[in-house]
């Protein structure tokens, strides 16, 4: 309940965090699995919408943080949150099963 001043305050240093939240999941995800079994996890041809979507979504969302502009934030961060969402449901055994459940009902 805190952070919603501060979300409404200054969009740009929370999608900032989120950026920076997002790149150390994925970092985490390198040391555990090792950087070659990852890169190929991330490639895969059911994993790649996700891995692309979460990758452009996190360059246009921290372009717009660094800018500083208000209303890009808050577009390209929700954007980029639900890309994350769809990105790391899709670590989860089924988790793209169930979200493209979730998003046809």
């Amino acid at each position: 309940l805190t952070s919603l001043p501060s979300l409404l305050s200054s969009p740009s240093s929370n999608v900032m965090n989120l950026c920076i939240g997002t790149a150390l999941f994925h970092a985490a995800m390198f040391v555990m699995r090792g950087p070659e079994q990852q890169l190929r996890r991330l490639t895969t041809p059911e994993r790649l919408p996700y891995t692309m979507s979460t990758g452009l979504s996190f360059v246009v969302a921290l372009k717009a943080s660094l800018d500083k502009d208000r209303l890009f934030s808050y577009v390209f961060g929700a954007c980029h949150l639900f890309a994350f969402f769809l990105d790391a449901a899709s670590h989860i055994p089924y988790g793209g099963t169930v979200v493209k459940y979730l998003l046809s009902w």
